[in-house]
């Protein structure tokens, strides 16, 4: 659970919404763009995070390249 907090942690430099907020040009009707497109991005990095994170745990840190040719539950379980 730490490696999977810590990873997250890591992505917030790339939130839209913390880079909007901190130019201070948002305007709250505006909050709910910048935290959906948070929300997806979330989606997309959890599954390469967390298999990464399993293969810290089980196999010894010997991680698997994404495969461009699947989709994004096909990667989750090639990696």
């Amino acid at each position: 659970m730490t490696q999977l907090s810590m990873g997250l942690l890591a992505l917030q430099p790339g939130s839209q919404f913390g880079q909007a907020y901190r130019s201070g040009t948002m305007k709250k009707t505006e909050y709910w763009k910048h935290t959906l497109e948070d929300a997806l991005t979330l989606v997309a990095q959890i599954s390469p995070l967390s298999s990464r994170i399993f293969r810290n745990v089980f196999f010894n840190g010997q991680h698997v390249a994404a495969d461009p040719s699947l989709d994004w539950a096909g990667n989750y379980a090639h990696m």
